[in-house]
């Protein structure tokens, strides 16, 4: 599943499939039959927390049962590093949701 899925490597005995971060019927219909959804988290924007509820929705109305998400290290609402807060309240609706899941507590890289 991509964004934009002409930039993906095609892996062999696999279909990729275009979708956003948000709750439409197309949304829907690609995470039928996903058991485990592997969630990146996007990109900073203002609208962030919208797309990651909307994409959240969506995969609870589709069927999936679990979310492997890609926090970060101390994730919290009163965080100062402000995308820890983000990540805390993507927990917190994950968890809301009643969706069995893994956060992954990624950290800063040594490039960044």
């Amino acid at each position: 599943m991509a964004r934009r899925p002409h930039k993906v490597a095609p892996l062999p005995n696999t279909t990729i499939h275009q979708a956003n971060y948000d709750c439409s019927l197309e949304t829907q219909k690609t995470l039928r039959g996903v058991d485990v959804l592997v969630m990146v988290s996007a990109h900073e924007s203002l609208n962030r927390l919208e797309e990651h509820k909307a994409f959240i929705d969506a995969a609870k109305m589709s069927g999936v049962r679990h979310i492997i998400y890609t926090s970060f290290y101390q994730a919290s609402p009163n965080s100062t590093f402000t995308l820890a807060r983000d990540h805390a309240v993507t927990e917190a609706y994950i968890k809301e949701n009643g969706l069995t899941y893994t956060f992954l507590k990624d950290n800063f890289y040594l490039d960044f």
